[in-house]
């Protein structure tokens, strides 16, 4: 009983990592969105038709990996006693960045090729 009163409380460093994490995601998805017509018409205009998408590819998937990541932390997280309100956060950002990579390859992958 005494050893409980004497262990200090558990701080929020995963549920700030995971905040940080999702920050991350969020913004390297913005990156990737703004840079990924300019690589494009970069590979079409050097006749690499191979590799239009590459960098789109690439970065979404990292974006991904770091959302996986983010949701993760901030399930682990939410059982803490302390920063369930960061890990929430981390949770609503991850998952809408899920929510915006998914609807951003079907309208890039699916529907756009279709139009044409």
């Amino acid at each position: 009983m005494i050893g409980e009163l004497d262990s200090p409380p558990p701080s929020g460093r995963i549920g700030r990592a995971a905040v940080v994490v999702a920050v991350v995601a969020a913004v390297l998805t913005w990156i990737a969105v703004v840079v990924a017509p300019w690589t494009a018409r970069e590979a079409v205009a050097g006749l690499d038709y191979g590799n239009v998408y590459s960098f789109a590819v690439i970065a979404l998937v990292l974006v991904l990996l770091l959302d996986t990541l983010a949701l993760s932390l901030g399930l682990i997280g939410v059982r803490q006693p302390n920063a369930k309100a960061s890990s929430g956060a981390a949770i609503g950002i991850s998952a809408v960045g899920f929510v915006g990579v998914f609807i951003y390859v079907i309208g890039t992958f699916v529907i756009m090729p279709s139009v044409a």
